[in-house]
């Protein structure tokens, strides 16, 4: 019995199950802290009126470190009757650092390399994505105007196995090989007609991982562009 406990003690568990077992535990944790929270609405309300005034008078001087230290969190995308169709991870922009590289120009378009850094990649859910691409983002010229997304080309090196099946393929990003086990970094090159000075906003990401559903990471990026 004693050489049978140690096979199963000396069992590699990959390091991938680890990666899942401890977003697993992550998105349990926010769940139960979420119905915590729901308990607690009533006595919380009266804290909060009674807090109003003195929070208005202090709101300007809070509201950085406020938004400094709200920690992203899980939650599930439903459909109008309830149905749970998919999971999204909210308040991304503090664990995502998307920045521009050096412009290019061919004949009548503008290339904008583009550089999207995961600073944490043992947090969940960056631990387990193994693809990571452009959901919704938009493009306006110095004007505001908002440039067509059909004239919007994303260009990028991913070589996908053909067994692995991919939802918004077409806007994927390239992940760059490093020796630095703490981040992640995807690349890929935004190819628009030329323009002056251009923004960039994104309001979120997808990541996957072979055989599981799409996660919707969502925040707030915004990349100044100069053209000339």
């Amino acid at each position: 019995m004693k050489h049978f406990k140690d096979e199963i003690d000396n069992i590699k568990i990959p390091d991938i199950i680890n990666d899942r077992v401890r977003v697993g535990v992550e998105m349990a944790e926010n769940e139960r802290k979420k119905r915590k929270k729901s308990r607690q609405a009533i006595s919380l309300a009266a804290a909060v009126a009674a807090s109003i005034v003195i929070v208005i008078g202090s709101v300007g001087a809070l509201n950085e470190t406020f938004a400094s230290a709200v920690k992203g969190y899980f939650s599930d995308i439903k459909k109008w009757d309830g149905t749970v169709i998919g999971t999204e991870f909210n308040q991304a922009s503090n664990d995502i650092k998307v920045t521009s590289g050096k412009i290019s120009k061919e004949q009548d378009n503008v290339i904008i390399p583009i550089e999207v850094e995961i600073l944490n990649k043992m947090q969940a859910p960056y631990a387990i994505i193994e693809v990571l691409s452009l959901r919704q983002f938009e493009i306006r010229d110095s004007e505001g105007k908002l440039l067509d997304s059909k004239s919007i080309k994303i260009v990028s090196n991913v070589d996908i196995p053909a067994d692995y099946t991919i939802s918004n393929k077409e806007n994927l990003l390239e992940e760059v090989k490093l020796e630095d086990d703490k981040k992640r970094i995807f690349k890929a090159d935004l190819v628009i007609p030329s323009m002056d000075n251009i923004e960039v906003f994104i309001s979120s990401f997808q990541g996957q991982a072979k055989a599981d559903a799409p996660i919707t990471i969502n925040g707030d990026w915004k990349i100044n562009v100069s053209t000339n």
